[in-house]
């Protein structure tokens, strides 16, 4: 084949673009992208794949990520380009990628807002140590493999609107529905204390997400200082789990309480260093 194609898809979430028709790109700021695990290269081809993650090409073993940051966000006549540092392997160099206009503001099956975002970029593998040697040999005038590599790039913003939290908790057989109607008619303090007993008991299989939808659907409804201690308690049962301070970090940030919301930030990165979220609003917090 005579271009290399790498396909990468970035999940990001932003409310910023959210709640209106049109996006408006001078509202954008630069993000860090997920990584890119250089050992979920799959061509269908095992033997390939192989060969793709050896040292001859990526090396896997060594540098199992592909890393972009992004600087900058510009808009232009065709779209916006979005300029950052793309590293692969050992080496980080400045690239441009070059996005076409936004869908707009649409909604999924379920009702919730999603934004999509597609364009591409090209870049020089061979100046990422990507050599391939075995496959790039000039051979009658070609290459089986070209250096120039085609970046292309389909990106997903989404937001998961209040009704399907709603959704969530409206059966009371549920933990989520269950905890929230007893907040509703019993109060914050009884409905946590009946989660406590719940937790405690030897066959219990309640996890993070019973509390954490419970937060978020307070936060939807506007009762942040609610949510602050739905959140806190689910940071506390389930101390190791890095998205219950990632949640309890937002509330804080909601609250206006933005000392304490980095320092929940810092613990749930502390726990999952590939956290690219407590990133993104740690480096926006400096």
């Amino acid at each position: 084949m005579n271009k290399n194609i790498i396909v990468l898809i970035l999940l990001i979430a932003t409310s910023q673009l959210m709640g209106q028709d049109e996006i408006d790109i001078s509202k954008f700021y630069p993000i860090e992208a997920s990584h890119s695990y250089v050992g979920s290269i799959d061509t269908d081809l095992n033997w390939r794949d192989r060969d793709l993650k050896s040292a001859d090409w990526f090396n896997a073993d060594t540098f199992p990520k592909i890393t972009f940051i992004s600087k900058k966000v510009v808009p232009n006549v065709n779209g916006f380009n979005v300029t950052g540092d793309l590293t692969i392997k050992d080496v980080t160099q400045e690239v441009t990628l070059a996005m076409d206009p936004a869908s707009g503001v649409l909604n999924d099956a379920r009702g919730d807002s999603q934004v999509i975002f597609t364009g591409k970029a090209q870049v020089d593998r061979t100046t990422y140590h990507v050599e391939g040697k075995n496959w790039s040999a000039v051979r009658e005038g070609i290459t089986a493999v070209d250096k120039l590599v085609n970046i292309e790039l389909s990106i997903l913003a989404k937001r998961i609107n209040e009704k399907n939290y709603r959704n969530w908790v409206r059966n009371a057989n549920n933990p989520p529905g269950k905890y929230y109607k007893l907040l509703n008619e019993t109060g914050q303090q009884e409905a946590l204390k009946a989660f406590d007993e719940a937790k405690a008991a030897p066959d219990s299989k309640l996890n993070a997400g019973a509390l954490n939808t419970v937060g978020y659907m307070l936060l939807k409804e506007g009762r942040t200082l609610e949510a602050l201690q739905v959140f806190k308690k689910n940071a506390e049962v389930f101390s190791d789990d890095s998205n219950t301070y990632d949640s309890y970090a937002e509330a804080l940030a909601a609250a206006e309480k933005f000392d304490e919301s980095k320092e929940q930030y810092m613990k749930s990165l502390t726990l999952n260093p590939d956290n690219q979220n407590a990133k993104e609003i740690l480096r926006r917090f400096k």
